[in-house]
């Protein structure tokens, strides 16, 4: 028995590549007869009238202890990504709306240009040209074989006959036809070819462009891909970020990666800080190879098993779901409306559930029992546990889009205030330095100049305190631990955040001394800039 989800039916299995813990999500039998309710739902909807597909269903538990589920479908559903009820794709996919658009507008006129080449009229004529040639060399060659044939039957009987000048005379004559019918032979077939010579140039110039155009239509369509898939970070349960193409090493991810169910899935519930408890993914609709309506399948091997370990990372699935333990600190409320309510965020607070303290209290959790109407409480963006400041959440997934989007184009502007140990030599400028997570001792981060992310901090020195520098930080990226990082490696500033436990000496301040300060966003209602401010208090 999984809690009060029925006997177990089938497990898939990952690897934490933080811990190198098995980590386990059953399938059960409550699981599957939500999952047939859902097929005879989708079958009403008329869902798959036009193909079969792969659709999940992910059992969880809210903060609160209710039981709720998510469902997904692969891919697209009749022609689109998003779906009303459905889990949304992968985050990310919308950075590269402009270059999906571009790209398939000119895979379109690479489209219709080999359309146009493969029915260009001289191929046809070619087609034509080459048939009545052949039949013109059949004909031909059949007229030849009928003379070589009837020459050799004059030789055989001149040969009967007694030698003298008149026979000698006649095969003589003989050698002669047979020379001429060849070379007249050779002549026809040098003719044959040249009718077609030019015209063969003229089509091969047309096969060469339908080649090139091939080629570019490949180009294209992996630079995309690769593209979507460099757009895309995993979200864990730990509120550790894993860019998609971090998870395969070397190679690129398989086409399709990242949008089959249970990674749809298993995202969403990690962004909206739900617990997973067990994943039912079947076939419904027309049969297509092994697939069966009605049939359960675990994840596929290819695509969706090399980042289910980096998805379920956080999690202790083995251990029965405790209360929540109350931490004591406040969560004061600096700004609400029915779009989006922005927290004061205190240190020791972390903003999802963590791998090593999965029920203790969150801000996510909080803000789901304070709105309990709203869907989700969406997270726009994350603190560090130990980081206090101002904290962004969405009321709805069209405002976490909204605001999500203002992130990523770098078009919120954040600004933290920190206390450093050390005394920074320069007074104002910018850190450049791209980061990655350092696999063998995750959480952590480091610089990586071969394959991190770009990753870019503003920095403005705002006093000089003993053998400390209060500074201010404006993050133009949003990288893990950017700013930690940039404080304290010596290609940066050189100067860890007083208090940081993971960069620097963590008994130099009580807490880590990194305070988000100031956000400006536009509003998702009215689009006009939302300030806000929330004094620093250290």
């Amino acid at each position: 028995m999984v809690e009060d989800l029925g006997p177990v039916t089938a497990v898939v299995e990952a690897v934490s590549p933080r811990t190198g813990e098995t980590l386990r999500l059953p399938r059960t039998q409550l699981s599957e007869a939500i999952a047939r309710r859902l097929m005879a739902e989708i079958e009403a909807e008329g869902l798959t009238a036009r193909e079969g597909k792969m659709f999940g269903l992910l059992l969880v538990r809210h903060p609160s202890g209710e039981l709720g589920y998510l469902k997904a479908f692969s891919g697209l559903l009749n022609g689109e990504a998003d779906h009303p009820g459905w889990v949304p794709p992968l985050p990310g996919r919308e950075r590269t709306v402009l270059a999906e658009a571009r790209t398939v507008v000119e895979l379109d006129r690479i489209r219709e240009e080999l359309q146009q080449l493969e029915q260009h009229p001289l191929r046809r004529e070619q087609a034509q040209r080459r048939s009545a040639i052949e039949v013109d060399k059949q004909t031909y060659q059949a007229a030849f074989v009928q003379r070589r044939d009837e020459r050799r039957q004059r030789r055989l009987n001149l040969e009967a006959l007694p030698p003298g000048p008149e026979r000698e005379q006649q095969l003589a004559k003989l050698d002669r036809e047979s020379a001429d019918d060849s070379y007249v032979r050779m002549r026809r077939w040098r003719e044959f070819r040249a009718q077609l010579e030019e015209l063969e140039i003229e089509v091969a110039a047309l096969e060469s462009r339908i080649r090139e155009l091939k080629q570019q239509r490949k180009q294209l369509s992996r630079q995309l891909q690769v593209q979507m898939h460099d757009a895309v970070d995993l979200s864990d349960f730990g509120g550790q970020l894993t860019r998609l193409t971090d998870c395969f090493g070397d190679r690129r991810p398989p086409t399709g990666t990242g949008d089959c169910c249970a990674p749809k899935l298993l995202q969403t519930a990690a962004r909206l800080g739900l617990r997973p408890l067990a994943l039912a993914e079947f076939w419904w609709g027309p049969p297509q190879g092994d697939r069966h309506p009605g049939q359960f399948y675990p994840p596929c091997a290819e695509r969706c098993q090399p980042i289910l370990g980096h998805l379920l990372a956080g999690l202790e699935q083995q251990q029965p779901l405790a209360p929540v333990t109350p931490i004591g600190l406040e969560l004061p409320i600096v700004y609400e409306d029915d779009w989006l309510v922005v927290v004061a965020k205190p240190s020791g607070m972390p903003t999802v559930p963590g791998r090593n303290s999965p029920r203790q209290e969150t801000v996510i959790g909080r803000l789901a029992e304070r709105y309990p109407e709203a869907v989700g409480c969406l997270l726009v963006h994350r603190l560090d546990m130990d980081t206090s400041g101002l904290l962004v959440a969405a009321r709805t997934p069209a405002v976490q889009v909204f605001l999500q989007r203002q992130f990523r184009e770098q078009l919120a502007r954040k600004r933290y205030e920190a206390v450093l140990d050390g005394v920074v030599s320069r007074e104002v400028g910018e850190v450049d330095l791209p980061l990655r997570p350092d696999w063998p001792r995750r959480p952590l981060q480091c610089v990586c100049f071969e394959r991190g992310r770009p990753a870019r901090t503003r920095f403005r020195v705002l006093a000089v305190e003993g053998d400390r520098t209060r500074i201010e930080f404006e993050p133009l990226t949003g990288r893990t631990h950017q700013l930690r990082l940039h404080a304290a490696d010596p290609r940066g500033l050189g100067a860890a955040i007083a208090g940081d436990n993971l960069y620097g000496n963590p008994a130099s301040a009580p807490r880590l001394l990194l305070h988000a300060r100031e956000l400006v966003l536009a509003h998702p209602a009215w689009e006009t800039p939302l300030e806000l401010h929330l004094p620093t208090p250290f």
